[in-house]
């Protein structure tokens, strides 16, 4: 399958695609169906798997604008609405990737995935981690969230793993205590990033790194600055509200003061709202004057 990451010098093919990012809110909500959530499954691999495919066949940028969201957004590296630029971008190349993780809302319209990347220009391959959100409307399947993680490994070379499958929990209290929780893990992860991982990362959940193999679990890598300082810009959340994205700047000082963009994704478990994704990658320092 076909997604990117970036050799050196080229555009980031990855959007931030958001159909449904705005403000929380929403009413009530249904018991979760297992059978949509199974049929979800099936529908996104398959979107992922005809996006590929198009993408071998007409090209990346065409392919692009079939399954891209009306308000898709795209870091490149900062997030821009990537619509107007598909018109004329040009991203040559092979793209291959695969999904290994996906996570569905109780009403099987909003999914969650990501896996390795490769993308291949001439003699240059950049590998990276991919992470996508996708919403069912009339149209179908169409991504409004994707973000890389650059890795020096080729994972996508690796043998495959087997599919990751995570269900979110419906609730009668909708959306009740996920801006608590937001905020909290905003506020202990400013003292320490680890420490509101271990309180709010899902046993099952992933933090997505630059150069660091995603594990369930795992806690922030060593060897990175952890963020003080956030700057909430979007958030989104499925229809029936109990999976939820949102994304913004994170900043840090120390001895090495640096910025990046967090994309945080939360789901309604049995036990409460659990981080089943955190994903953080510093942008690169500005080139010398």
């Amino acid at each position: 399958m076909k997604t990117a990451a970036r050799p050196p010098g080229k555009p980031v093919p990855f959007a931030l695609k958001r159909l449904m990012i705005g403000a929380f809110g929403l009413s009530s909500i249904a018991a979760a169906d297992p059978g949509k959530q199974a049929l979800a499954v099936d529908q996104v691999l398959a979107a992922e798997r005809s996006f590929a495919e198009e993408a071998d066949r007409i090209g990346i940028v065409p392919a692009f604008r079939q399954y891209v969201g009306a308000d898709a957004v795209m870091f490149l590296p900062r997030p821009i609405i990537i619509n107007p630029r598909l018109s004329t971008a040009h991203w040559p190349g092979d793209l291959d990737w695969r999904p290994e993780y996906i996570a569905v809302s109780s009403d099987g319209g909003t999914a969650v995935t990501f896996g390795p990347s490769a993308w291949r220009v001439g003699a240059e391959v950049e590998h990276g981690v991919y992470l996508t959100i996708w919403t069912r409307g009339a149209d179908g399947w169409r991504f409004i969230l994707d973000r890389n993680a650059p890795m020096s490994q080729d994972l996508y070379g690796r043998p495959e793993a087997p599919l990751v499958r995570s269900f979110s929990v419906a609730a009668p209290d909708g959306v009740d205590g996920l801006h608590e929780a937001m905020a909290e893990f905003d506020r202990l992860a400013a003292q320490d990033y680890a420490a509101a991982l271990r309180q709010w990362l899902a046993p099952d959940g992933f933090v997505l790194r630059r150069d660091t193999p995603p594990q369930p679990g795992r806690p922030a890598p060593s060897g990175i600055a952890l963020p003080t300082t956030f700057e909430p810009e979007q958030s989104g959340q499925s229809q029936d509200g109990d999976l939820a994205w949102s994304y913004g700047l994170a900043r840090w000082g120390g001895a090495a003061p640096g910025e990046g963009y967090y994309v945080r994704v939360w789901q309604r478990r049995a036990d409460g709202w659990r981080l089943s994704i955190d994903h953080l990658v510093p942008l690169d320092p500005a080139p010398a004057a």
